[in-house]
C-alpha cells in the first residue's frame, strides 16, 4: 500500500486492519506519531516512513517479526528504540538526516 507525498498527518490507523499487507509506504507526509498499534501488521515486511515529522518510534515495532527493511531517514528523530536489536529479521535499516544522538 502507498500512501506517498500527500498531506497526512496522522498515522492512517484502517491500515491496521488489513490483514495479509505487507509493504506500507507512507513517505513524504507529516507523520509525527506512530501508534503502538503497530503490532497489527503481524505480515509488514516493508515499512517506508521516511520524510514525515517523527520525533520518535514506538517500542512495539520491535514486534514486527517479519519486518525486513525499514526507512525511518529524513524525520526528526533523536534516538531508535532499544528494542530494535529483536528485529531478528530486519536486513536494511535506513536512519540518516534524523537528529540521532545515540544508537
Amino acid at each position: 500500500l502507498t500512501l506517498t507525498n500527500n498531506v497526512i498527518r496522522e498515522f492512517p490507523v484502517h491500515t491496521l486492519t488489513v490483514a495479509k499487507l505487507d509493504e506500507l509506504n507512507l513517505s513524504g507526509n507529516l507523520i509525527y506519531q506512530v501508534p503502538p498499534e503497530i503490532t497489527k501488521l503481524v505480515q509488514i515486511r516493508k515499512l517506508y516512513l521516511q520524510s514525515n515529522s517523527l520525533t520518535q518510534l514506538p517500542k512495539e515495532i520491535s514486534q514486527l517479526d517479519e519486518l525486513v527493511d525499514l526507512d525511518v531517514s529524513s524525520n526528526q528523530l533523536v534516538s531508535l528504540p532499544e528494542s530494535l536489536p529483536h528485529l531478528l529479521n530486519l536486513r536494511r535499516l535506513r536512519a540518516s538526516r534524523n537528529r540521532l544522538k545515540k544508537l
